[in-house]
This record gives structure tokens, sequence and C-alpha cells, in this order.
């Protein structure tokens, strides 16, 4: 049997690095989205380059027309996450900058639900 360490490991497992200035700050939220035609780019999220942030998120789509989620990252190439009509979308990832929306049929309006939780880790 494993017995957990203050840090909730086995005792094979090395202690996290902290770091006296770092603080983490959790936020959850669950907003209606939507876009037109004329909407070039519906921005949901956006956080400073500088803070470090891990999401947990869902779109769901709502009305029957599909939207591209494209998620842009501090690093890395950014992704498309495709709401499907009538579907929804899961994601997790680390070192997020921002999140933009896009109609998938040629411009029709979109609506839909974007739920999720959010940490930030930054130097104090």
């Amino acid at each position: 049997m494993m017995s957990s360490n203050k840090n909730g490991c086995d005792d094979n497992c090395p202690p996290r690095p902290l770091t006296e200035n770092d603080q983490s700050l959790t936020f959850s939220n669950c907003v209606p989205v939507s876009g037109t035609s004329s909407t070039t780019g519906n921005i949901v999220f956006i956080a400073d380059p500088e803070i470090d942030v891990t999401m947990i998120g869902s779109f769901e789509s709502t009305n029957g027309v599909g939207f591209n989620a494209l998620i842009v990252f501090n690093s890395g190439p950014s992704m498309n996450l495709n709401v499907p009509p009538g579907d929804s979308a899961t994601f997790i990832f680390n070192d997020i900058r921002e999140i933009a929306l896009f109609s998938l049929a040629g411009g029709q309006e979109y609506t839909g639900i974007f739920k999720y939780k959010v940490t930030f880790t930054f130097e104090a």
C-alpha cells in the first residue's frame, strides 16, 4: 500500500517545486456566445502572455449552426476546435493566450454556450 505525502503523491513522487512568490487564482463561468456573418472573430477569452493559464472548457452549439473556436497559445501553433451543429466540444489546455469564435457555415449566425474553468498562475 502506498502512503501519501503532504503533496498528495505517493512517497516516491518528488515534491512539486514551489516558489514563495507564485500565486494561483481559479475562476469559472458559463456565458452565451454568438456571431453573425459580419463577425470577423468573436474574441471570448484573452490573457496576458506573461501569465500562465490552464483552462478546461466546453463549447455547445445551440441553434443548429456550427462554429470554430480558434485557440491561440503563447508558444506553439494555434488550433481550430470544430463545434458541429447541435453538438459540443470539450478541451483542456495549458498556455492559452486567446480564444476567438468563427462561423462554420459561410458566415451564418451561430449561438452557443461557453463553459470554462481557468487557473491563472503568476508571480506576485
